[in-house]
């Protein structure tokens, strides 16, 4: 049933980690008070080396925030190849 959760469609900036930070940020803020289970889903635009290492410091804070805030974050978060052994999700 989908009334039991709250599905937040994401699309985080594309260019500015800072801008990604802050977005995820607000997104944790807003659902500290939320009383069913939150689904967060779409573009996090978060760069990845070798599937393992963020390239920017903020998106390190941004995924260690969300996995803070979230039961569950997923590690297919970065799927897209834009060149080899870089990838974005």
């Amino acid at each position: 049933e989908f009334d039991s959760y709250i599905i937040i469609p994401i699309h985080l900036h594309w260019c500015n980690p800072s801008a990604r930070l802050a977005q995820v940020r607000h997104y944790c803020v807003a659902i500290s008070d939320m009383q069913k289970p939150v689904v967060m889903i779409g573009d996090f635009n978060i760069y990845t080396w070798m599937n393992r290492w963020q390239l920017f410091d903020d998106d390190r804070s941004a995924i260690q925030l969300l996995r803070q805030q979230l039961v569950e974050v997923s590690s297919n978060i970065i799927m897209t190849n834009i060149i080899p052994g870089i990838k974005l999700d």
